[in-house]
């Protein structure tokens, strides 16, 4: 489990390597690992309005790990020193780092540009992407991106099975589901498709 706060994917794809060599290396197969690598997620109709709508509440959220934008700004030898900002300071700081998130550090997006963010990652061999939903923004949009986000997944193991000449999906049954926790109606519909 990782993520790309301080990282460019171009640094992930050589740490995935090492991993991937390391397993070989020691008598595992390479592809047993699972390489899972966390990204806040949203994702909206067009570019302009994800931006507006997202950047105050992640700016809010940022501010809250100081911490991390300060990481960010050292590793590319951006000079911080916070006993001296002012809030002006510091607002540029919060956009500088929007904007570096942006660039690849997330997957606040668009449908499409999410599928190339995900083609991406599987190319430098990401298996599983944990999106990070809860950065501030308000209930409605955050349901509003899951449901895209559910159509996407759906859109991806349409894709994967269409591939797949005998595809195997393992039904869980109810108690399954209970014993691992998920024991509310809606959630259990869920898995029942």
């Amino acid at each position: 489990l990782t993520s790309l706060l301080y990282e460019t994917t171009n640094n992930l794809a050589r740490q995935i390597t090492l991993y991937r060599n390391s397993l070989q290396k020691h008598g595992y197969d390479p592809k047993q690992g699972k390489v899972a690598l966390m990204l806040h997620t949203f994702i909206g109709d067009d570019e302009e309005s994800i931006r507006n709508q997202v950047k105050e509440p992640f700016c809010n959220y940022i501010k809250t790990h100081f911490g991390l934008v300060e990481k960010l700004a050292k590793k590319i030898d951006f000079p911080v020193d916070p006993d001296t900002f002012t809030e002006s300071d510091r607002a540029c700081l919060f956009d500088f780092a929007f904007e570096r998130y942006l660039q690849g550090r997330v997957m606040i997006v668009t449908k499409e540009t999410c599928r190339q963010t995900i083609e991406h990652l599987k190319k430098i061999g990401v298996d599983e992407i944990a999106c990070l939903i809860d950065f501030g923004l308000d209930f409605t949009s955050v349901m509003n991106s899951l449901a895209k986000l559910k159509d996407l997944k759906e859109e991806y193991f349409d894709e994967i099975f269409k591939r797949v000449s005998k595809p195997y999906l393992y039904k869980f049954t109810v108690d399954d589901l209970k014993e691992i926790g998920i024991d509310n109606e809606h959630d259990l519909n869920f898995f029942k498709r």
